[in-house]
């Protein structure tokens, strides 16, 4: 069995047991993944490196694109509003910003992007 194979049965174990515990549904699931990935990385590449393979799995070969999409939203939205986005940490040392000020300018944005992910979800 290759690395990538013993990974994917590890998540499988993983995600088994998070729906036992707690009845987590797969687009609950689809969302968290990605948001504290985006979160604990700060990078794009980072979310979509670390949960889209795990996220493929789950869906199977072919995943829907709807599906996909509103995993990417939400990855994003953990992007954005991660401490270690590199954009936020560079905006906030130049212009000596404060970073609750910060997050409560962005709360309208992200909320958008948000909602346009579900969007897509629905239709």
């Amino acid at each position: 069995m290759t690395d990538f194979i013993k990974i994917l049965f590890v998540f499988s174990l993983i995600i088994f047991f998070l729906r036992l515990k707690w009845n987590l549904g797969i687009v609950m699931l689809i969302s968290l993944l990605p948001f504290i990935a985006g979160l604990l990385t700060g990078l794009t590449v980072g979310f979509v490196g670390i949960t889209f393979p795990m996220i493929i799995h789950l869906l199977g070969n072919n995943p829907p694109v709807q599906l996909m999409v509103f995993a990417f939203g939400f990855g994003y939205v953990g992007v954005l509003l991660s401490p270690v986005h590199l954009c936020l940490i560079l905006t906030r040392d130049y212009f000596h910003a404060d970073l609750g000020t910060i997050y409560r300018r962005m709360t309208i944005p992200v909320l958008i992007l948000l909602l346009i992910a579900l969007g897509i979800r629905l239709f």
